[in-house]
């Protein structure tokens, strides 16, 4: 009797497929218990199977996607782009992540070792191939290329007659690079910082900061980013302001001082970038400062931190001023609201047990 209920329920939610996005939201909320924040999008003929499922505001299926999962849950905005294929036990999201299009990630949704863990700012790339055999765990603005594989497993032939068998969950640090066409092995992790080279094959952990590349992989420079220290942050964040405001073609006065300089649009509307560790706090315009602000300068004032890249809240920050940072995202420029990287932060640390 369970299992005629569960292919009933899982005939139904594949037809709902093809509804009209408000009432398949009405429908997964009301029929099947879903928790589903505002501004959700699931697009035309995008299954969703699940048994449970809790995701925030701005979460999106793309039209053709597949997601076949046991236990689905995300904070805001994580996006799953058109025909992709997901099928494992659990899905965890913080806020901000991405899988894009064409991409399958494949475990058995009948074992709770398929489980795949998505840090904030992540996003994994078009036609990519993640294996869930075992635990996944992206850590935070982990970039994975495009046509790149990740596997838990290895196998074909039997272990009984001396052949390879290797099973192994898969860690990447937050601030990791992978490029496009690599080839992640199991057991792997690779460490915070670290980039590897396009169409590398990865079979070792890889330390915390360092250049690899090959196949297999080597260690090709000791150092992956140069030192920058906070005058030359300083510098090319005010290229980066001006370069932007002549992009929008806005007028703005740029003034200077020894602690200071501002770009100035309107009464209530610029950048003043901190020469110094002692910001002077400006309640129009965005506040670039040195270090990481105290919780009620980002409440009370709009900041931007150069040192950990956190900003106030989202909902705070003017249109120009995320016009600004998504723009910069081409440049590697990432902000992380202070409320959105404590809430995932959090998240991450109460399912750190599902990972073993």
């Amino acid at each position: 009797m369970k299992r005629l209920r569960l292919k009933i329920r899982r005939t139904l939610l594949a037809l709902i497929a093809f509804f009209p996005n408000r009432l398949k939201i009405f429908l997964y909320s009301l029929g099947f218990g879903a928790q589903i924040g505002t501004g959700a999008k699931f697009g035309f003929g995008a299954v969703v199977l699940f048994e449970k499922m809790n995701v925030g505001p701005g979460f999106e299926v793309g039209r053709g996607a597949f997601i076949d999962v046991v236990d689905l849950e995300a904070l805001n905005d994580f996006k799953i782009h058109r025909h992709s294929q997901i099928s494992v036990y659990r899905l965890r999201a913080a806020s901000r992540t991405t899988v894009g299009e064409r991409t399958e990630i494949k475990g058995d949704r009948s074992s709770e070792l398929s489980v795949i863990e998505l840090g904030m700012y992540s996003w994994i790339f078009q036609d990519c191939y993640i294996n869930v055999a075992r635990p996944l765990k992206l850590s935070h603005n982990v970039g994975v290329g495009g046509g790149s594989y990740i596997f838990t497993h290895g196998y074909w032939l039997s272990e009984l007659d001396g052949y390879p068998v290797k099973y192994g969950s898969v860690n990447i640090e937050q601030n990791v690079w992978l490029p496009w066409s690599c080839f992640i092995m199991p057991g792997v992790n690779i460490g915070a910082g670290s980039i590897v080279g396009a169409r590398s094959v990865i079979n070792r952990d890889v330390p915390a900061g360092v250049v690899v590349a090959g196949a297999p992989a080597k260690v090709v420079k000791e150092q992956s980013h140069k030192e920058m220290s906070m005058e030359d942050k300083v510098k090319l964040m005010a290229g980066w302001i001006r370069q932007f405001l002549k992009l929008k073609r806005l007028e703005y006065k740029e003034l200077s001082s020894e602690t200071m300089v501002q770009f100035v649009i309107s009464e209530k509307e610029g950048f003043v970038l901190s020469l110094s560790p002692h910001p002077q706090w400006n309640s129009q315009f965005l506040n670039i400062v040195w270090d990481t602000p105290k919780v009620e300068d980002l409440k009370k004032y709009r900041v931007y931190s150069l040192n950990q890249s956190i900003s106030s809240k989202e909902r705070d920050l003017t249109s120009l001023e995320k016009s600004f940072f998504i723009y910069y995202r081409n440049s590697g420029l990432r902000y992380y609201p202070f409320d959105e990287l404590a809430q995932s932060e959090q998240f991450i640390q109460q399912r750190g047990s599902d990972l073993g």
